[in-house]
């Protein structure tokens, strides 16, 4: 008897977790919508700001594949390349979206370097990042696959459900991701 309750309750559980990720897999960009106000302005704001700062090289950047982005989010250290990536996104957000959508859960830490004069607060007071008076703020962690998707999220959509921190629970980034799959319905 035992042995059924023990069995029972893990099929349950794999069975809820199965249907929670295939909700997040089946994840898509609406076809056909018109977006709003605020969306539209980020878009137009980050293209803008794209070929203001990458003159020379925007043929380079954007160029890279949806792949190759979403294993640099997943991997790589280099600060270089989420930075890229938010400009990088004003051309692909219908791709990428809910790619990143379903990235906020994943609260693995790659780390980050040549972050030049970013200000994460948090790493700033862990040791983790140098602070030299001046820079950039990030409010989500760009150590994190999260933290990471959620920075991008917020830059190209205009739109803010929350930071993810150094200690944000597995609790609070499932209720966050929540927020984004309800405003990607909505859209």
């Amino acid at each position: 008897m035992r042995n059924r309750i023990i069995i029972s309750i893990l099929f349950l559980s794999l069975s809820c977790k199965s249907q929670s990720e295939t909700e997040n897999n089946n994840l898509v960009f609406p076809e056909n919508i018109v977006l709003s106000g605020t969306f539209s302005e980020q878009i137009k704001e980050q293209k803008n700001e794209f070929y203001r700062i990458f003159r020379k090289d925007t043929t380079r950047i954007k160029s890279y594949s949806t792949e190759f982005i979403l294993d640099k989010i997943d991997n790589s250290k280099e600060y270089q390349y989420i930075f890229e990536s938010e400009y990088w996104l004003a051309f692909n957000y219908k791709k990428m979206i809910p790619e990143l959508i379903k990235r906020i859960t994943n609260n693995r830490e790659i780390g980050l370097i040549n972050t030049a004069d970013l200000i994460i607060w948090e790493r700033i007071e862990s040791g983790d990042l140098k602070f030299y008076g001046h820079g950039g703020v990030a409010f989500d962690d760009l150590f994190k696959i999260s933290g990471r998707a959620n920075h991008l999220l917020k830059n190209i959509t205009g739109e803010d459900f929350g930071n993810v921190m150094m200690n944000t629970s597995q609790k609070e980034l499932t209720e966050l991701q929540n927020k984004w799959i309800e405003w990607l319905s909505k859209i």
